[in-house]
């Protein structure tokens, strides 16, 4: 059987992904939420074929080679236009197998696990030679499920992180003050959906958790979390189970030597303190 393997994209389109899904990305997010393809085939596939595919999807970012269980190599669908449009490309490789295209293009290939961070992954995609940089990489899911991510995408993603890192260094603890107690609380409730009938002094009720990093006791309020957060849904999350509602809230803090750090803090559904998490690092400053 030539073709071993050929399947859809893992998420929307590439495009229909960068103005739905982007948004949901944080800085905890791994390649395996990024779409990709679940697309092999074998060494004995023709030129043609393969052409074929790549027409069939514009978003193809090309054809993991696999024989057996073994991966052979990536024709990236860059590399493939180049070689089919030398001087007498298409008489060479459209009717051989992908096996002899292969052969002639060199191979930097990266295999990442399908929990690594994209943080992660980006450095490790740049730190292959030039000529590699923008070839795809190779997804790893648990039973060796191989995926094809288009290393633009996942350029794209890391730009949307450090859009949001940007957005956390103009909204830190310190950020956000021209929002009165009334607009924090409109928001808050706007946000989360919260009965009418709620008793709003909870909002701006003086609070008090310790850092477990620097030991500091850190004093809060509902109102200075929106505040802290251009974003609320980043810093405020909804969770409801079995019919009760509790909240999450991240609260943030100057820590040692100058960094922001975030407390995640968990308060039941009359935004009363239920507990807290281990403090976590949201970027350094000078």
């Amino acid at each position: 059987m030539v073709m071993k393997q050929t399947g859809p994209l893992q998420s929307p389109s590439p495009i229909q992904y960068f103005f739905q899904g982007i948004q949901k990305l944080t800085m905890d997010s791994v390649v395996g939420d990024l779409p990709s393809y679940k697309v092999s085939v074998s060494p004995e596939a023709l030129g043609f074929q393969i052409a074929s595919m790549l027409e069939k999807d514009v978003h193809l970012p090309g054809v993991i080679v696999m024989e057996g269980e073994d991966i052979k190599g990536i024709v990236s669908r860059e590399r493939f236009y180049e070689r089919a449009g030398k001087l007498f490309g298409t008489d060479i490789y459209f009717g051989r197998s992908i096996s002899t295209m292969l052969a002639s293009i060199p191979q930097d290939n990266l295999i990442l696990q399908d929990s690594t961070l994209i943080t992660l992954a980006t450095q490790q995609v740049l730190n292959r030679d030039l000529p590699s940089i923008y070839d795809p990489i190779i997804v790893e899911r648990s039973g060796r499920n191989f995926r094809l991510l288009s290393a633009l995408m996942l350029f794209i993603a890391q730009s949307h992180q450090l859009l949001e890192l940007h957005h956390q260094r103009c909204y830190t603890v310190d950020a956000g003050q021209q929002f009165s107690d009334r607009d924090a609380i409109l928001q808050f409730i706007r946000h989360v959906g919260i009965r009418p009938e709620f008793n709003l002094n909870v909002f701006i009720k003086p609070h008090a958790i310790r850092c477990d990093h620097c030991h500091k006791m850190v004093n809060f309020s509902v109102v200075d979390v929106v505040r802290s957060f251009p974003q609320l849904n980043r810093g405020v999350i909804v969770e409801e189970k079995m019919g009760t509602r509790s909240y999450r809230l991240y609260i943030r803090h100057r820590c040692l030597h100058g960094e922001i750090w975030e407390i995640p803090l968990f308060l039941d559904e009359n935004l009363q303190y239920r507990s807290q998490r281990s403090a976590r690092a949201v970027e350094s400053y000078v």
